[in-house]
């Protein structure tokens, strides 16, 4: 575009150089082509125009046209646009420096810009003729004025479209800054939620803790008084091991001779007693069971036995009588005694001391259980003595079992 400045300096040269004739036709084809390369530059800026519009806009014959497109690629979209814009911006900078040029080799030729209201414009060489410059002027000064309205077209429509994508942009980051709002209250009620539930895994624990120590205190507390009810039971239970100390009457005394060498018990042969058989003479003073003596069966009837005194524990106090009772611990009329021999023994090995329970009416089994009445205890004995205590046992030692065991008698 032509300034007052260059309109100036125009007509200082003006009249500094008055040329007089006609143009050289040579300058004159010259400014013909370049008035024609200016014409077409203005159309391959409009072919641009139109090809930056398609690739604006899209184009809708083309399969993968849209509407709309990611955030990156309008932006990638967006950068390419406004680097063409700039390289058109460059290029019109040059086509006007070009123009200024093409100004001043016109000024150089004698061409000056009239003020004249009848005539304005270009003159070359005063007021000759100068039509087919006129007309070559005309034409420029058309497309440079279009040229400009399409800049100016061209930008207010960049300008525009940029708009709607700095609107789209703007939507797209408010809606970001929305769910980053959003994500950043669910975050914070998270927070409070978990700091809640915190505070109530807290107190759960504290109240477990506690619950434990209340439990574990009523657990001590029960296992102590189990073990005192434990030793209350067995204290009342009294599980010791119970020796034999007294008998079960067998038979009843009902006549000592008076030479003190016999005596007759009201038991005999249909009652199951055997020759040989040893009882110890008893009886109860005043409640407490006292030994008198020990007697052998020497000769037998059917109802009544005739027994040898072998020993009286004191003649003078403790004489024999009818009534006193007889017992032996083999010997049972309903049912025979069951026992069991365990350790080691002095007097007799194990299998003799079995014979003698035998032959004396009684049985023997080889181990504890159920049903056993006595237990025959020898040395290293004290494992089965202590398993004894789990059953209705009475235990004695080997000299007592034999004590009640002749195994010396021969018959008279």
């Amino acid at each position: 575009m032509v300034t007052p400045r260059d309109m100036t300096m125009y007509n200082h040269c003006a009249h500094r150089h008055s040329i007089s004739g006609r143009v050289d036709p040579n300058a004159l084809m010259w400014i013909i082509a370049l008035a024609v390369l200016t014409i077409v530059f203005a159309l391959l800026a409009m072919s641009r125009a139109g090809e930056a519009e398609t690739i604006m806009e899209g184009d809708p014959q083309h399969p993968r046209f849209t509407t709309t497109a990611s955030l990156q690629n309008t932006r990638s979209r967006v950068n390419q646009l406004q680097a063409e814009i700039e390289d058109l911006r460059r290029r019109i900078e040059a086509k006007e420096a070009v123009m200024h040029s093409l100004d001043y080799t016109l000024s150089g030729l004698g061409a000056y810009y009239s003020n004249n209201p009848e005539r304005p414009g270009w003159l070359i060489g005063g007021d000759q003729d100068v039509r087919g410059w006129r007309i070559t002027q005309g034409v420029i000064a058309q497309r440079a004025a279009g040229l400009e309205r399409w800049s100016q077209a061209y930008a207010a429509q960049d300008f525009h479209r940029f708009n709607h994508i700095d609107d789209i942009i703007g939507q797209f980051q408010n809606d970001q800054q929305r769910v980053l709002t959003t994500a950043a209250d669910v975050q914070a009620s998270f927070e409070r939620d978990r700091e809640s539930l915190m505070r109530q895994l807290d107190r759960y624990a504290e109240e477990r803790r506690e619950a434990q120590e209340r439990q574990n205190f009523e657990f001590n507390s029960l296992a102590t008084q189990r073990l005192r009810l434990d030793a209350e039971i067995r204290e009342l239970l009294d599980l010791r091991l119970e020796w034999l100390s007294t008998l079960d009457a067998d038979a009843t005394v009902v006549r000592v001779d008076m030479d003190g060498r016999y005596l007759i018990i009201d038991r005999g042969a249909v009652d199951g007693i055997l020759p040989g058989l040893q009882f110890e003479v008893f009886t109860f003073d005043r409640g407490d069971y006292v030994v008198k003596g020990l007697v052998e069966v020497v000769e037998l009837g059917d109802h009544i036995a005739t027994c040898r005194i072998l020993e009286v524990e004191d003649p003078r106090h403790r004489a024999l009588h009818p009534g006193d009772k007889v017992g032996n611990p083999v010997f049972n009329a309903a049912e025979p005694k069951t026992f069991v021999l365990a350790g080691e023994f002095s007097l007799f090995n194990r299998s003799d001391l079995e014979n003698f329970i035998r032959q004396a009416g009684g049985r023997v089994r080889s181990e504890l259980s159920p049903g056993v009445d006595y237990l025959v205890a020898g040395d290293r004995s004290e494992a089965i003595q202590d398993r004894a205590r789990e059953f209705p046992v009475v235990a004695m030692d080997e000299a007592t079992l034999v004590r009640y065991l002749n195994t010396t008698f021969v018959p008279e």
